[in-house]
């Protein structure tokens, strides 16, 4: 089988590369810092975001690389070192979330006791919503995400060396049971983390919602990955334009799926027309949230169904790869459009929340992905990043459509 397979060459990030993602990180803590002195609340808002648009790359590759050993998927294996390295960077969201964690009091209505005293309907979720129980289940979600990643990534690290292809076996069934943990534990995060910013409201659809939208944003930062490992050298004779043709058909197929996700939910909100349940859209519908809404509406669904409908479109890279810059800018956007609104509950005495897109909140967002791209920059350089002894790496290498 290896005289059928080109020779494997390390990743190298250049210098040039690395510099600019440390001066993008510079620049998005400096912003952090004169945001931070401006408005504390709005400061840790961005903390959130930014940690939530890292966690969602992180969760992506755990999901991704659980539904290739899941399915015995063969088209993938070329490429499944990419979606493991991602998997890798999960440690580094749970520091980011022990940050996020100190923030607590500027975050979450909820964690006020007094805020909680004077109202019937927090009182009643206080049992579920206080700050002891909300951290233990942070590290147990973290336990969960991180365990199942380097259970299922060091068994596909000993195939490299000893070729045994029941460990594909054993990551098979193991899938199968991380899959389970991970739908649970994602829409309770979800709830969490994201949801109970606005504690009043709730959504039977939020997990869903939540993970349509990190898993488009996580396609497109793997078709980015794999491009530069492609272009660097590393994946070329691995990885084909039919490859990169099925991970921009998943981009396609994602934003479709998260904007019938995101229909669904106001749909049955708007026609329910329940009070306890509208004002979330309506918080999000004036003082010109309506043209973030639309924009969201553009950016994350018809802009790329639009642009990847051709069948061609999804072979040129020069298309694809701007679609999914312009992806990832709609999880940030997305995220900022859930969370910013609500900072109307935490010292802002009810005022109205503007959106705002200076240099700041853009260099804070950027900072983040640079940290992400800087982190899984690392994790590349130090592992093989094709598995070369997985028994279906020849069929992947040698895929094509018919």
């Amino acid at each position: 089988m290896s005289g059928a397979l080109p020779s494997l060459k390390p990743y190298r990030m250049s210098i040039a590369v690395k510099i600019s993602l440390v001066v993008l990180v510079a620049l998005g803590l400096l912003s952090l810092k004169l945001m931070m002195i401006q408005n504390e609340t709005a400061a840790w808002f961005h903390i959130l975001i930014g940690s939530l648009l890292f966690l969602g790359f992180g969760l992506t590759g755990l999901f991704f690389t659980s539904i290739q050993f899941l399915t015995s998927a063969k088209w993938s294996v070329a490429l499944r070192r990419v979606m493991e390295a991602m998997a890798l960077t999960l440690p580094v969201a749970g520091l980011l979330f022990i940050v996020v964690f100190f923030g607590i009091h500027h975050l979450f209505e909820w964690s006020h006791p007094d805020v909680v005293a004077a109202d019937a309907i927090l009182k009643g979720k206080a049992a579920f919503l206080n700050e002891h129980f909300f951290g233990i289940r942070l590290i147990a979600y973290f336990a969960i995400w991180i365990g199942a990643s380097w259970i299922l990534i060091r068994n596909s690290f000993k195939q490299d060396i000893s070729g045994d292809a029941s460990l594909s076996r054993k990551n098979f069934k193991i899938s199968a049971f991380v899959l389970v943990l991970f739908g649970l534990s994602v829409t309770l995060a979800a709830f969490d983390l994201l949801m109970s910013l606005e504690p009043h409201w709730f959504s039977t659809i939020f997990g869903i919602y939540f993970f349509a939208g990190f898993f488009e944003a996580g396609l497109a930062m793997l078709l980015i990955l794999t491009w530069t490992l492609y272009r660097s050298g590393t994946l070329r004779g691995f990885v084909s334009r039919d490859h990169f043709h099925d991970i921009t058909r998943f981009i396609f197929a994602f934003s479709v799926f998260w904007a019938y996700i995101a229909f669904s939910q106001f749909m049955l909100i708007w026609y329910g027309n329940l009070p306890e349940e509208t004002f979330f859209y309506i918080e999000r519908l004036k003082n010109g949230w309506q043209w973030v809404s639309l924009a969201l509406l553009l950016v994350r669904f018809a802009i790329p169904f639009l642009v990847l409908l051709p069948f061609g479109a999804k072979r040129v890279f020069a298309i694809t790869i701007p679609i999914a810059i312009l992806v990832i800018f709609g999880e940030w956007l997305d995220l900022y459009w859930i969370a910013i609104p609500a900072m109307r509950n935490l010292g802002t005495e009810g005022a109205a929340i503007m959106p705002g897109f200076g240099w700041k909140e853009l260099s804070i967002g950027l900072g983040y992905i640079s940290l992400f791209l800087l982190v899984i920059g690392f994790i590349m350089e130090r592992i093989r990043m094709v598995p070369i002894k997985d028994p279906r790496l020849e069929a992947s290498v040698h895929y094509y459509h018919h």
